[in-house]
């Protein structure tokens, strides 16, 4: 597969109005720039569906905010639309920047990100962040 191609779906979640087509094409030029090749699924979800997805994949009964899984030619990223709302109550941000930073994180992971090693974690940082700023400098 030469080109990155990212499909965003919602299950039994509603997104913001206008949200999904611009999230996929920011997520497909972000997959392009970090050379993924692959069919990428974001798959929008309810914080149920993750918690099911936590404890069957990583053991953890507890929703989470994003899960990731790379499946060789295709990955899936899992993203809790009730946590991105919550945190950015929390955060005093917008639920479409909590959004697009969970499905970033997902695509980092995807991308061979991982913060759990201590040496990649700042590295991993920066990318989202700057990332992030780009988002934000477009929407």
């Amino acid at each position: 597969m030469e080109k990155s191609r990212v499909h965003l779906k919602s299950l039994r979640v509603k997104l913001p109005h206008g949200f999904k087509n611009k999230a996929e094409r920011f997520l497909k030029d972000i997959a392009a720039r970090e050379k993924l090749h692959k069919n990428i699924f974001i798959i929008f979800v309810n914080d149920s569906y993750i918690k099911k997805l936590n404890k069957v994949f990583l053991g953890k009964n507890k929703p989470t905010d994003v899960l990731s899984f790379d499946l060789g030619n295709e990955a899936e990223i899992y993203v809790s639309v009730d946590t991105a709302k919550r945190m950015a109550l929390k955060f005093g941000v917008s639920p479409e920047l909590e959004l697009i930073r969970y499905a970033l994180h997902g695509l980092l992971h995807i991308a061979g990100y991982d913060h759990k090693k201590s040496s990649m974690e700042p590295f991993m940082q920066k990318e989202e962040e700057d990332y992030l700023k780009i988002w934000e400098s477009l929407y």
